[in-house]
Order: structure tokens, then sequence, then C-alpha cells
């Protein structure tokens, strides 16, 4: 086809014209008015009727997947270079490849012939359409293209009514390739297929009696093929506008949808890593490559290793075919946006995939599109499609749109919620109140609605859920929570006390489950085997993973530790944030940390004597499994999520303790005024005192390992030691003070003798905060039990009660030992 540069250098050439000439200017339109456009128009009305019969030809199943012998008529086959009238052993293999190149070619061709007519046949303006076009922001607007200018285009509505064919044609192949595909990697029987020529794909792609090799070099081409018909409609989308779009929009929304959930699947199906070489197919055994690639092979069938193998298998395919999606995507969403609401969650998780956030060529994109899905949408609409994404693997999903829930393993958390914390920053406090997706919503997890619905799931929870979705028993890293955290805080900050207080109240409920705990106790209440049957099918309907087992006797399940990490480390960020500032929120969470004390700890031990003797003076509490923390003890895969909770359980107590800690610690010492410190109130105190403590004897989590002290001791210097001594440092009060050290002297009694030392370290380092007035206060009484660890049969105890003692004898300025000698 003519373009304008080539028609306007030759009119310079002949005419001794500069271009640059501004004088000239009106010579060199006249001459892409008068030549370029009719030229054009009248060669590619003859190109369309050739090339849109080569492509029916070519793009039929039979031909596609080598079903048939039966070639095309003699004219179709001369175009295509068919050089054989009559099938032969190799001829199937051979004719198949020659309809593929074909088709890949008349794609092409009409991509090309589109881009040149539509942009006035100009190259220079054909380059203008590979960027995306915003909602009026390009010269060419969607509201001055109409059905009359595009036949003037293309020279008559036949040319036209031929492109609309060519857009059908290439969503009915798209629609129909996924559909094949989505059965086959499901080893699914006849009866799940929609059409004849789905199981004709199927047992094309799956037939024992071609050679592996043959079957993944068919698969590979034909998903090029697919990512030449994603870019024809794009061109198609972006050059005609919505005046031939909008009778292909919802088809080509579908479309894109389908195969963005196929290629994120293909992504993610061997734990999101790229497949090694020597896992390529092979004519061994499918599950093989399950092994080689850690896919357990019960997990998927054959049929899937097989095809996910397949297309993983060559660098060049997967890449290519999910760069034209996200492109495609990106280009088509301006005129597409009004019927696009339903996929646009399928289509956000696709741009926030960690496969196209860590492509360098896609990176760009994907945050681009995310500004492009906010103009078309609102800042409401984009966060309620981003919450329905963030919970795509419960009942929504299911009853919209397929898709690949968002989770930390899988998904760019920083990209979505920078990009969330950008919207939340802009917008007043008027505007967030107006949103009920941020401000009420569901609060269970196992309720959400489709976007518009009449009860839509809480963006917050949905985010916090979301990262409770970690595979294995591993927890959310720092880097997936944090801008999840930030974000939050951000719209934390735009409320008052009051406001955030319920906030908090809804968090603290979804987190300990509130509801289904008193469906629990109610199950509890009837007894027996009902019981644990009642208690099992409430926990299975939370939401959990597959893999979580629910423990029979009342215990957590991994997908409940790891809500509870999440939790905790959401309360420590935005204490660490805002400090004395999150006072108002200690009565609300009490209860929470009172119940994880115990529940966390599976080796509670109370002292029956003052008496030291090894196996006698400390005994198991005889609270029930139900309340307390027997729990990890019969479920060991969860020590790891266990022990992190504990740790940040232990990390909150420690910053609630920092922020009401008073300048002056020894002023109520001094005054007798007792300042207002959540800790120091009565029943407070009685309740979180021993709880607290009682972590020291928690040997089995802070260690891993019952037998590894030298574990224990180190993390408990780390963790545990950190926490008390601020806790004691918080309570100011030497009432207070001597409950605390007679509960703390009890641990020096305990048979571990990595326990003995850790209250030993404790205790002096209470001792070197309080200085001369603690010691003023109650040294006296512990004083005695400190000296007599001097004589521990532990090496270790013995040295670390002689540094206990030195630090005495340097506040008092007297020699403690010589005295109590």
């Amino acid at each position: 086809l003519p373009t304008a540069e080539d028609d306007v250098l030759g009119y310079d050439a002949s005419n001794d014209v500069n271009p640059s000439d501004p004088r000239y200017r009106t010579h060199i339109l006249n001459a892409l008015k008068l030549k370029a456009r009719p030229q054009t128009t009248r060669i590619s009305g003859e190109l369309l009727s050739y090339l849109l019969v080569i492509l029916k030809d070519s793009m039929t199943v039979g031909r596609l997947f080598s079903l048939t012998n039966d070639g095309a008529d003699a004219a179709t086959k001369t175009a295509v270079g068919s050089k054989s009238k009559k099938g032969s052993a190799s001829a199937p293999e051979a004719t198949q490849q020659e309809w593929l190149t074909a088709a890949q070619c008349v794609l092409s061709c009409l991509e090309e012939l589109v881009r040149i007519v539509g942009s006035g046949g100009s190259d220079e303006a054909g380059k203008s359409l590979s960027k995306p076009q915003m909602l009026g922001g390009d010269a060419i607007s969607a509201s001055t293209i109409t059905e009359r200018t595009l036949v003037e285009m293309f020279g008559g509505m036949p040319a036209l009514n031929d492109l609309h064919t060519v857009a059908d044609l290439c969503l009915k192949t798209l629609q129909e390739w996924a559909g094949a595909l989505d059965v086959a990697s499901r080893g699914s029987n006849a009866k799940s297929y929609a059409s004849t020529s789905q199981q004709q794909i199927v047992t094309a792609l799956l037939s024992p009696a071609r050679p592996l090799a043959a079957q993944k070099a068919t698969l590979q081409s034909l998903l090029v093929l697919a990512g030449s018909c994603f870019n024809v409609l794009a061109t198609f989308t972006r050059t005609l506008s919505l005046a031939f779009t909008v009778p292909h929009s919802n088809s080509m929304l579908k479309a894109m949808s389908s195969w963005m959930v196929i290629v994120m699947k293909v992504s993610t199906s061997f734990g999101g890593s790229a497949l090694p070489v020597t896992a390529a197919v092979t004519d061994a055994n499918p599950s093989i490559f399950a092994s080689e690639a850690g896919l357990p092979t019960s997990k998927f069938p054959s049929a899937t290793v097989f095809l996910y193998s397949a297309i993983r298998s060559t660098s060049e395919v997967l890449p290519y075919l999910r760069r034209v999606l996200l492109h495609s995507t990106h280009f088509a969403l301006p005129n597409t946006w009004t019927m696009a609401h339903p996929y646009i969650p399928t289509f956000v998780s696709f741009a926030t995939h960690n496969c196209n956030v860590t492509d360098h060529e896609a990176a760009e994109t994907s945050a681009s599109f995310l500004s492009s899905l906010r103009v078309v949408l609102g800042d409401r609409g984009l966060l309620e499609c981003i919450s329905v994404a963030l919970v795509a693997s419960g009942p929504v999903a299911q009853a919209t749109v397929q898709t690949i829930p968002i989770t930390p393993n899988t998904h760019s958390m920083r990209l979505i919620f920078l990009f969330v914390e950008r919207i939340i920053s802009e917008m007043s406090k008027e505007d967030i109140a107006s949103m009920p997706v941020l401000i009420t919503g569901s609060g269970s997890e196992d309720e959400g609605s489709a976007v518009g619905g009449s009860t839509l799931r809480n963006f917050w929870l949905a985010a916090f859920g979301s990262l409770a979705n970690v595979a294995g028993s591993a927890t959310p890293s720092n880097e997936a929570m944090w801008p999840v955290f930030d974000a939050y805080t951000a719209f934390f900050l735009k409320f008052k006390e009051k406001t955030c207080a319920q906030f908090w109240t809804k968090i603290t409920d979804w987190a300990i489950n509130r509801q289904q705990q008193q469906a629990t106790n109610s199950a509890a209440a009837e007894g027996g085997a009902d019981s644990k049957r009642r208690r099992a099918e409430g926990a299975a309907a939370e939401g959990n993973n597959a893999s979580d087992e629910v423990d029979p006797e009342g215990g957590y399940t991994k997908r409940q530790v790891v809500i509870h990490f999440v939790y905790l480390s959401l309360y420590s960020h935005l204490l660490r944030k805002l400090k004395s500032i999150m006072t108002f929120s200690f009565p609300i969470v009490s209860n929470v940390l009172v119940e994880l004390l115990q529940r966390y700890n599976p080796t509670p031990f109370v002292a029956l004597s003052a008496k030291r003797e090894a196996g006698t003076v400390f005994a198991q509490s005889a609270a029930s499994d139900n309340t307390g923390g027997a729990w990890i003890t019969r479920n060991k895969a969860l020590s790891g999520p266990a022990f992190a909770t504990a740790t940040a359980l232990m990390n909150s107590i420690l910053l609630m303790s920092e922020a009401q800690i008073p300048e002056d610690p020894t002023l109520a010492a001094r005054t007798g005024v007792q300042p207002d410190i959540f800790f120091a109130k009565v029943d407070v105190f009685n309740t979180f005192m021993p709880l607290i403590l009682s972590q020291l004897a928690n040997t089995q989590v802070f260690s891993h390992d019952s037998s590894d002290t030298s574990g224990y001791f180190r993390r408990a210097q780390s963790i545990l030691v950190p926490a008390l001594r601020k806790y004691f440092y918080a309570l100011n009060g030497p009432k207070l003070w001597s409950l605390t050290q007679k509960e703390l002297i009890k641990y020096l009694r305990h048979p571990k003798a990595a326990v003995r030392r850790a209250a030993l370290l404790v205790m002096q380092l209470c001792y070197r905060d309080g200085g001369d007035v603690l010691c003023s206060f109650i040294m006296a009484e512990g004083l005695p039990a400190i000296v007599e660890m001097t004589e521990d049969p532990d090496k270790e105890v013995v040295e670390q009660a002689r540094l206990l003692c030195n630090e005495l004898s340097t506040i008092t300025g007297q020699d403690v030992l010589h005295a109590m000698a």
C-alpha cells in the first residue's frame, strides 16, 4: 500500500520542493489528500477480499490441527504455497505448518492495512497509534469517527463488513481455543466440551498417536497465532474507535479475560518460577515434569502438567503472549470501558502479576494501566474492583468472572498499594467517608458480592485477608505487608479517635473471627462428636486453603495463624508510626492479646513450691486444649507460623509499653501521683502480668525444638527480654514492681537452665533501667533468690547471676554478694 511519505517525497522530487519550507505546506497537504488516500483506499478494498478468503480457509480447526487431509480449493492452496495435492505420510504436519504461517501472515497484513488506512495513509501517523489512547487526550477522538467516516475511509460498506468479519473470526477462534485449553488442563471428559471443535482441539493436542515434540510445536504455534489475533483486535480498536468496537466489545473483553487467566495459571503453576531447561517436554511420563519442577503429581492431572510444561518450556512464546495481552488490553480500554466493569478484577490481577511487574518490557505498562483504570472507573469503582480481585478465590469470583486471586506469592503488593496509598492521600475525608467499600463492607471471611452488589466486601479486610493467602508454611514478608500497612495508615489518619476505634474494632473482630467463635461455643455446648463436626464445618467455611486441616480439638489452622500474624504486624506498624495516639485502641485489643498469649504457649507452667527440685517444681497447667496451646504440639507443621505470630505478639506488647512510658519513670514513686497507664490498672495488671511473664517458659515456640536450649535463649534475648523489660519499665509503681518481681522469681526455679538464665537477664536490665529508686523499693525482696542462683548447677546461669549481682553492686555502691555472705 502507498503511504503518505512515499507520495509526498515523490511529489517533492518532481517539483524540487523543500518539505521544510512552510510556503509549500499547502502543496504537501494537497498531495496527501489527492494522491495517497484515494489510492490507498482503492487498493486496500481489493486486498481485503483476498486476505479474508485466505484467513477463513487457514483458521479452520481441521487445518490448524491436522484433523483432515482434505485441502482447500486450488486457488487457496496456491496462495499459501502448497506444492502437494495428495496427502502423504508427512503431508498433514507440513500442511498444518503452512496454514499456521499463512494465518499469521494474513493477520499481520490486515493489521498493517488498517493502521495505514485509518491513520490517513501515513507511517508517521501510524507510529502514534503505538501509544495508549487516553480518554479525550488524542488527536483522533472517539466522538469524531462515525460509521460513515469508516465507510469513506475504506471505500464502501463491503470493505467495512469484511473488517467486522475478521474481528468476529478472531474472537471466535480465541474463545474456542481458550475453552479447549481450560477443559484440557482440567482433564475433563467429553461432557465438559462446549462444542465439537473444542473436543477436536483437545484430541489433537493430547492424542497419544502424535509425538510429544509435534504436539508441543503445534501448541506454541497456536499461542503465537493467538497473540497475532490480539494484536489485530487492538489495532482495530485503537484505529477505528467506538464506531467499529462497540459490537465486539463484550466478546473482546471476555476473550482477553479468559486468556489472562490461562497465562497467569501457567506462570504460577510451578511455584511462580520458570521451568528448568531439563524439564522440557519429552517422551517420558508427564508426571516427571511435576516432580522436576517441585509440583505434586496429585495436584494436577497429567494433561495439565503436559500443557503447562509445553507452554513454559519455550522462553519466547509465553512472554510474547503475555506482553501482547497487556498492551492489547491497554489499547482497547478507552473504547471498551463501558462494558469492562465485570472484567476489571481480572485485568487488575493480570497487570499486577509478578510475571508482568518483573518484566522490564511490561512493568511500565502495568503501572500506566492502573492509572488508565482510575481515569476510566474513578476512585470508587477502581477500589471496588481491586477488592473483588483480592478475594477472587471466594464465592464472589465464582458468581462473576473467573480470575486469579491476588496473593503475596504471585502478585506485586507494592505496585497495588503504593497506587492505593496515592489515591487515599489525594482524597478528602468527606470523599473517603462516602465510599462504603472503605468504611463499611462485609467483615466476614466468606461474605462479599460482585461489584455493584448490595453487599460489598470491605476493601481493607480483603487486603489483609489476601496477605494471609501465602503458600506453604511461610508468613508474608515485610516487603509484601508494609505497602498495605502504609496505605491503611494514610486512610487511618484521615479520621478522629472515635471513628478510628470503630475501624479497629471491625478489624479485631475479623482477626479473631468473633462470629465463628460464637458458633463454635454454641456447638461446644451441645457436646460429643456432633460438637467436633460442627466446629470443623465452621472452620472450613472461613475460606481456608485447601491444604489446611481443621483441628478437631479446637486448634488453629494455618490460615488463622497467619491472620493473627498479619493483625499483630499491622498493630505494631500503627504503634510504631503513631505511638501514644494509639492508646485508644488498648481496651479493644486487650482481650485479643490475652487469648493469644494463652493459645500460643503450649508449655504454660505454674510454680508449686518455692523450693527448687528438678521435676517437681513446675507442672503443666490444667487448661484444656481449647484454651491452651496444645494445638501447636499436635500440629508441628505450624511451628514456623506460630513462632512468627508469637514474635509479633511480644513486639506489640513492647510497642504498647513504649507508647505509655512517661518521660520520668520515677515520678510516681517520688510523688505518689500515679499516671494513667493502661497496664497499671488493677484488672489489666492481674490478667496480663502472669501471661506475659509465662512466655519465658514458652520454650517450644521460641526454640522450634524443646531440646534446643541455645536457640531458645538466643531468641529470648532478642524477642522476649526487650518486651518484658519495656513492660516492667511502663508499670511505674513500687507495688506493681514488687508483684512483677515475685512472679519473675518463680522462673528462677524453672527446670530448664535457659529459662532461668533469661529470667535473670530480664531482672538485670530492669534494675539497670530503674536505678537506685527501684533498688530501694524491691531489691531486698528479690536479693535472696538472686544470690541463690550463684550456686546453680548450670555454669551459664551462675555467670548470669553474678552479672546481675555486679549490676546491683554498681547501683547501690555496696558489694551485694559480700553483704549476703
